[in-house]
């Protein structure tokens, strides 16, 4: 695997990562809440991040995995599961072959609405952390109208570059 997919992995376990810290800070109560112009509670948007990944990965990329579970009102336990769930499958799936990461660099097919789309699987990890912190941004907006002060800091990279 090159450097780039490495970065690209470690991003999105990075991501995957603040995702959980978010979830960690959400008072139980506000889980059942919508926020104003969503249709989905916050409960049930920690839900589709995971969601799509499985999704994808099923779809799109064949893995083989099993679909992606119903949503049902979930607790914070419950969350926290699914979306560890859909991280490791998607890092297993793209760091396979002995974490040459073969597929990081395939050429993956997925039909929708009768047409036929191409993807690289780079660009669907790539997708994949954008849709997720597009919906984790969701929630922190909320959370911060509902008063709730201690979101976690997104830092831009937590680990520090080092020379060689």
């Amino acid at each position: 695997m090159n450097a780039g997919d490495r970065e690209i992995l470690a991003d999105f376990e990075r991501c995957r990562a603040k995702t959980l810290d978010v979830l960690k800070v959400v008072p139980p109560r506000l889980l059942s809440r919508t926020p104003r112009g969503e249709e989905a509670t916050v409960s049930e948007l920690f839900h589709h991040i995971s969601a799509v990944v499985d999704g994808w990965m099923l779809r799109c990329m064949n893995d083989g995995g099993p679909m992606p579970p119903e949503y049902r009102q979930q607790s914070k336990p419950a969350l926290a599961k699914i979306l560890r769930a859909s991280q490791r499958r998607l890092m297993k799936f793209f760091q396979a072959g002995g974490g040459r990461g073969r597929p990081m660099g395939r050429t993956f097919q997925r039909e929708r609405d009768g047409k036929r789309y191409r993807f690289v699987g780079r660009n669907r990890v790539c997708y994949l952390t954008q849709h997720e912190v597009h919906h984790r941004g969701k929630i922190i907006l909320a959370l911060r109208q509902w008063g709730v002060k201690k979101i976690p800091f997104m830092p831009f990279d937590n680990k520090p570059v080092t020379k060689r």
